[in-house]
């Protein structure tokens, strides 16, 4: 290995291999003194960037692959000798071979190289911070202080309007009769973690609702997109949990109104996982056909 140039690879985890997604959390890197691990440094912060990973199976499994890397020699399967080999940690094949078998819900990218001016032990960590910090999920947040104004006005704004709206479905459903039979802020237990709705109907004649979330429209249509598409993600974890039988309507809110046909790709995004959509002026109909319907 050239003293200026390093092979690294990114280090991938998969938490949903039915979708196929993954997510960056570290980043390998041969130097002459052996391999540098980085990996994130707090799997709390991840989660809360990616509600849906199993914190516990991944603090498990990257342990796993910590101590796997920890070797001071690899015993991998060698493709062209068709028989197990073992490498040393600055072996050149080393990162393509235990990439094909590294396991535990990771896979790593094809290597790929950096080049320094220099090897000194402050060059290779500032790399491998570099490395780090350009290529590894999630993003360090921004400080509070640095956001614009505008961006703190949006978000109080955005605090108002789901105040408003979970109050609309609330007030809607006790004035169409279900004063006794609707609970609010119903949770239920999903695959991953519980999950917190605005409004749960209980029907008399089975033990799990429907439930009701409130997603608002606003301005920035993308916006609306991404509160959709997180509704759904939150549903199939709770169908595979405590809501196997149960039911989701979700409401759009918006106190300005919207283009209804500016939300059709939304509306059928959630029909996908069995959602159905309705707009907060139509809600009192809705309770209203809810209250006629035998099952209720």
């Amino acid at each position: 290995m050239s003293g200026q140039r390093f092979p690294y690879v990114v280090v991938r985890y998969h938490h949903d291999p039915i979708r196929n997604e993954g997510i960056n959390v570290g980043v390998i890197m041969q130097t002459p003194e052996g391999l540098k691990v980085r990996e994130i440094e707090s799997v709390k912060k991840l989660g809360r960037s990616y509600p849906f990973l199993d914190l516990e199976l991944f603090g498990r499994n990257l342990e796993a692959l910590k101590t796997v890397l920890s070797q001071d020699e690899f015993r991998v399967l060698d493709p062209e000798q068709h028989q197990p080999v073992h490498l040393k940690p600055g072996d050149p094949r080393l990162l393509s071979l235990l990439g094909r078998e590294v396991g535990h819900g990771f896979e790593f990218t094809e290597p790929r190289y950096a080049e320094l001016k220099s090897e000194t032990a402050v060059e290779v960590q500032r790399l491998s911070a570099y490395l780090m910090d350009t290529l590894v999920e999630p993003p360090r947040p921004l400080r509070g202080e640095t956001l614009e104004p505008t961006t703190q006005r949006a978000t109080r704004a955005h605090t108002v309007l789901h105040r408003a709206a979970k109050r609309a479905l609330i007030s809607t459903a006790k004035k169409a009769g279900f004063k006794d039979r609707f609970t609010e802020n119903p949770t239920v237990s999903g695959k991953t973690r519980k999950w917190t709705f605005d409004v749960e109907i209980r029907p008399r004649t089975r033990p799990t609702g429907l439930f009701l979330q409130h997603i608002l429209i606003l301005p920035d249509v993308e916006e609306t997109y991404h509160e959709t598409a997180a509704l759904a993600r939150i549903w199939q974890d709770a169908r595979e949990g405590g809501a196997r039988r149960g039911a989701l309507t979700a409401v759009y809110y918006s106190r300005n109104g919207v283009s209804r046909r500016q939300l059709k790709a939304a509306e059928g995004l959630l029909a996908e996982d069995q959602i159905r959509t309705i707009y907060a002026g139509d809600l009192l109909t809705y309770y209203k056909e809810l209250a006629g319907q035998q099952r209720l």
